[in-house]
């Protein structure tokens, strides 16, 4: 949108230097920031396991898809 291709597809890389170790974990450009390093996100909803459920329980919901 606001970035060429070539600039969106080095954020593949970018995100990989997070490690294996982090998985599930949303990254992004920082908070109302469009382009720039890639930074994971913080926010408690986020890592709240009630939380990442009902969206998993609501996507299932809508689309009738149950992959568990």
């Amino acid at each position: 949108m606001s970035q060429t291709s070539e600039t969106a597809a080095h954020r593949y890389p970018q995100a990989s230097e997070f490690g294996i170790g982090v998985s599930g974990q949303f990254v992004t450009s920082p908070p109302k920031k469009f382009t720039g390093p890639i930074e994971g996100m913080r926010h408690p909803h986020f890592h709240d396991r009630v939380s990442q459920e009902a969206v998993r329980q609501s996507v299932v919901k809508v689309s009738g898809i149950n992959l568990s």
